[in-house]
């Protein structure tokens, strides 16, 4: 359980250190173009998934995703199966009280890339190999 809270802590402060984020949920607004975000994303899609995977030691997928105005990072692997339900909670905590730094996280990576001036949230979200949600922090 600790080393699922370990994971969990290290992919938060990963995307801290990568200055990758976002905040708020909103609907889309119909004057807002996400292609430049997109293009970001698509532009840097590979070394942030590898970073992803070298920092946190482990074999999976991680799709990376603009969704409206915001990244999403949805990350799948063996690291969760067989996860009770008491430690996907005690994740989904840990990964609340994260998010609260996302709104940082979004700051900065608007100040390195201009594509990102509309940049509002980023999310991330824990899967196990089949696909089966175990939490998610997000600045939305």
């Amino acid at each position: 359980m600790k080393k699922v809270l370990a994971i969990l802590c290290v992919v938060l402060m990963l995307f801290s250190l990568a200055a990758c984020g976002n905040d708020k949920f909103e609907a889309p607004n119909n004057s807002f173009n996400s292609a430049e975000i997109e293009s970001y994303v698509s532009e840097n899609k590979a070394e942030l998934a590898q970073m992803i995977s070298d920092e946190m030691g482990f074999e999976g997928d991680i799709d990376i995703k603009v969704q409206g105005k915001g990244i999403v990072f949805d990350i799948k692997t063996a690291i969760f199966d067989n996860v009770t339900e008491d430690i996907k909670l005690q994740l989904q905590e840990q990964a609340s009280e994260v998010s609260e730094d996302y709104d940082e996280i979004v700051e900065e990576m608007k100040a390195e890339d201009e594509r990102l001036s509309e940049l509002e949230y980023i999310t991330i979200t824990l899967r196990d190999s089949d696909g089966t949600f175990i939490a998610t922090a997000s600045n939305r």
